[in-house]
């Protein structure tokens, strides 16, 4: 079911499966929900004042994921945090704290990785 979100500027959304959304500023937008994820990271917001995007699902077993998992689990996170927007949960960097990152994706996250996933997811990586 598509949400509606709005977004403080003019923006046209590619969302990595190829689909287009458009934003008029402070104008709300029916988003489907395969993009919405996308959407709260260049800041949209619902017009409900529901979280866009749910928490991860904690892991079943005690062992961390490694690779495309872990990663993938880290930014799903990031993308919480960000959502959420509780600077109790950001350090004075702009950044979110390691450890509220490690409790939500179910394991003791590196400070690197989650600096490093967190520009990327931010746009703000080394080219």
């Amino acid at each position: 079911m598509p949400v509606e979100m709005v977004l403080h500027y003019d923006h046209r959304h590619v969302s990595k499966t190829g689909r287009i959304v458009g934003f008029k500023a402070d104008v709300p937008s029916m988003i489907p929900d395969d993009v919405v994820a996308e959407c709260v990271a260049f800041g949209a917001r619902r017009t409900d004042s529901k979280p866009a995007v749910s928490a991860p699902p904690k892991p079943k077993n005690e062992t961390a994921p490694s690779g495309i998992a872990r990663s993938d689990a880290i930014k799903a996170a990031l993308v919480v945090l960000k959502e959420e927007n509780d600077e109790s949960k950001f350090a004075g960097t702009g950044r979110p704290k390691v450890n509220e990152v490690s409790k939500m994706a179910g394991f003791t996250a590196d400070a690197k990785e989650v600096s490093d996933l967190w520009d990327e997811l931010n746009g703000s990586g080394n080219e």
